[in-house]
């Protein structure tokens, strides 16, 4: 009975062993000590990762065979840790190669403008003060193909309808939307006030 109770423990120690797991936290900041926002970890050569709360926090459940983690960021170095002994890692990642453009395309992926196959138009601010206008969005016209720039009224403060390419829509609200330093501006209303 003895050699039983040993085996049947002997077995879930190796079952519960062999399904172990480790919890590793820490914080990822930038070369000034800032929080990243965002980052990505992940254990490298899988699928299990997680991201950087608001101050650069992160808690990820990694299996006991993994012994290097991946830690990147948008514009910053990308760095590979090697895991110790220590559940608490915090990674400080370094500047890289700063993108000069980035496009967001109809799909939502952020490409660099140059590895862009096909066509898309960039408008100068030299350009857009070259003739007098009420507003930066009526100095946009005729200057992009395939953007039809229209008023909703002649009154002061009206908005004005940016279409792309076409009329149509599913839902319909075609008006561009527009974002000026991260903030969404709302372009709906057609008439003052």
């Amino acid at each position: 009975m003895n050699r039983l109770v040993t085996m049947l423990c002997l077995g879930i120690l190796f079952v519960d062993s062999s399904f172990a797991q480790r919890i590793i936290t820490g914080k990822i900041t930038n070369s000034e000590g800032e929080p990243l926002i965002g980052a990505n970890i992940l254990v490298k050569d899988t699928s299990i990762g997680t991201i950087a709360d608001e101050d650069g926090m992160y808690r990820l459940d990694i299996p006991a065979s993994a012994t290097t983690m991946v830690v990147s960021y948008t514009g910053f170095d990308t760095r590979e840790i090697t895991l110790g002994t220590d559940n608490l890692v915090d990674v400080g990642l370094t500047e890289g190669l700063l993108m000069e453009e980035i496009l967001i395309t109809a799909f939502g992926i952020d490409r660099n403008a140059r590895d862009i196959s096909y066509s898309n138009q960039t408008v100068k601010s030299e350009e857009l003060l070259s003739t007098p206008n009420k507003n930066a969005l009526e100095a946009l016209r005729g200057k992009v193909a395939g953007v039809r720039i229209s008023e909703g009224s002649g009154s002061v403060g009206a908005s004005t309808k940016i279409v792309f390419r076409g009329e149509g829509s599913l839902t319909g609200n075609n008006n561009a939307l527009i974002v000026i330093d991260g903030i969404p501006i709302d372009n709906a209303a057609s008439r003052s006030g």
